[in-house]
């Protein structure tokens, strides 16, 4: 029943200039990785970069983005997959040469640096789901993703300190914690107004209204369990944000290590194997 309500109202549909856009970043960066670096085309680099390509287009171009509009739960899914685990994935995924080459490149002094963009991340997202912010930008689609494009934008800017060699692990771990605490209000925002009274509230509503299906409308086409309640479903929203931002977080880590690991057992091989052609040639 959901399916085929959505399929009518034009939500179940593919957006084809995003993957064309997408296919064509792709194809550039493969050029760019073939001919600038000695990194084969199958490996960890360009696995996370597709990776996170991929991961960019069945969030937000797929028909699985349709389910962002049924609660606030789902909604705050989408959101955290990206802006905490896409940017990430795309970063580990660029060779740092690039970035040393961007970083003295006379565009990249536009760019604030990460602390900055981590306190305008945490405020513009703060304010994108405060209910009068939220219903102005729901009537202007374009200022609307206008304004989501700043936050992708700062959301790489803020997680370039984590996921690029950079700075020491200790500076990581303050930035990640700093970055886990300035965002906690928007974290804290459905929490809270979960606890004092759910869905009742004017400001709930509006953000229903703007954000998701009202839950009448949910309850008709029974794709939720029996009982459900707004209430509950900003409590599992601000959870769930606070659980993907840490795991984001631990996973940045996981990976940044591999890549560097996966890098230097690559030299080591390149090494070895120049000393002993050197060897047999002498």
């Amino acid at each position: 029943m959901f399916y085929y309500t959505l399929l009518l109202s034009g939500q179940l549909a593919w957006n084809i200039p995003l993957l064309m856009g997408l296919l064509l970043v792709a194809f550039l960066y493969g050029i760019l990785v073939t001919y600038f670096t000695n990194i084969k085309i199958f490996g960890c680099h360009l696995l996370l970069f597709f990776t996170s390509l991929a991961i960019l287009y069945i969030t937000i171009g797929s028909p699985l983005a349709a389910l962002s509009h049924l609660t606030f739960s789902t909604h705050m899914v989408q959101m955290s997959i990206l802006f905490f685990i896409f940017p990430p994935l795309c970063l580990l995924g660029i060779p740092v040469h690039f970035f040393r080459k961007i970083g003295t490149a006379w565009a990249a002094k536009i760019f604030p640096k990460p602390m900055a963009a981590l306190s305008v991340f945490a405020v513009l997202f703060l304010l994108y789901h405060v209910s009068a912010v939220l219903t102005f930008l729901s009537q202007y689609p374009a200022i609307q993703n206008s304004y989501l494009l700043v936050l992708l934008v700062l959301a790489f800017r803020m997680w370039m300190p984590i996921a690029l060699p950079y700075l020491a692990n200790a500076k990581k771990k303050r930035f990640a914690f700093l970055s886990g605490l300035f965002l906690m209000p928007a974290c804290l925002l459905f929490i809270v107004n979960a606890w004092m009274g759910g869905g009742n509230t004017p400001y709930l509503a509006q953000m229903t209204a703007a954000l998701c299906m009202p839950v009448s409308g949910l309850d008709n086409l029974h794709i939720l369990p029996g009982g459900f309640q707004s209430q509950w479903d900003q409590l599992l929203a601000g959870v769930l944000m606070l659980g993907m931002h840490k795991l984001s977080i631990l996973l940045t880590f996981y990976l940044e290590k591999r890549v560097q690991h996966w890098e230097i057992g690559k030299r080591n091989i390149k090494e070895e194997f120049l000393s002993i052609k050197n060897k047999n040639e002498g």
